[in-house]
């Protein structure tokens, strides 16, 4: 049978008695001592040496330490605000326009289009919520911008957004925005974060903005809260959140 190897001790009984209570007095207790024992290969004691030597040669490393624990407990406990949002559009509201009709007679008095499903949803709008508004301050942002590197769901864009202090737009921002969204570059399109419309087949429809070449258009995609978005692309969203 082959003999143990032990290891030539390198501190004395009495100094390891002393590293142990100076351990105790500052804290160590059984549940520590036993994560130590089993640390995997030895990785925590490993680390408590590399820590002392250290230490040793430099006389601030511990303030260092003290300074970096204290400024990680302020930032796990300092609740974090709404983000603040800079306002990218402020859109005019027109009290006088209630209806479909008159929005589609609105946007074509300045030559702007309607696509056919746009003026399929404008027509079973709530275009009376937020009449009493004066105007919505607006902010773009995207999946990206909020978190969201990979892109994600309609719903999941949304609970990004109402986390970091944004609403969703009332219907009527959409035909409002494309009459006042003017200098819209060529081949851009902007969603419109708002509550899904159902079609005639109960299909969940939003609207966008876009323009190609000289033409401006309010359009729809698809609203379904599943339906995955790409990290890059465009919404708006109200800041201040509509009675």
């Amino acid at each position: 049978m082959a003999k143990a190897v032990v290891s030539p001790r390198k501190l004395s009984v009495h100094k390891e008695h002393e590293v142990l209570l100076k351990l105790e007095t500052a804290g160590l207790g059984e549940d520590e001592a036993q994560a130590i024992v089993g640390s995997k290969n030895n990785a925590l004691a490993i680390t408590l040496v590399e820590v002392v030597r250290v230490a040793q040669s430099d006389k601030g490393f511990i303030q260092k330490i003290k300074e970096l624990l204290v400024s990680n407990a302020l930032a796990e406990t300092t609740p974090v605000g709404p983000r603040v949002w800079a306002i990218w559009l402020t859109v005019k509201n027109d009290k006088t326009l209630t209806t479909a009709e008159h929005f589609n007679s609105d946007l074509a008095s300045v030559g702007n289009k309607v696509g056919n499903w746009a003026s399929n949803i404008l027509s079973r709008a709530d275009l009376l919520e937020g009449i009493d508004e004066d105007e919505f301050e607006l902010v773009e942002t995207s999946a990206n911008d909020l978190g969201l590197s990979d892109g994600g769901t309609t719903k999941e864009i949304h609970d990004a957004a109402f986390a970091q202090g944004l609403h969703l737009c009332p219907a009527r921002v959409g035909p409002l925005l494309r009459k006042q969204y003017q200098n819209q570059p060529s081949g851009e399109y902007r969603v419109i974060a708002m509550k899904a419309i159902a079609d005639s087949d109960g299909d969940l429809y939003v609207f966008f903005v876009e323009r190609g070449g000289d033409d401006f258009w309010l359009y729809t995609f698809h609203g379904h809260p599943d339906r995955r978005w790409y990290a890059d692309a465009r919404w708006v969203f109200v800041r201040r959140k509509v009675s």
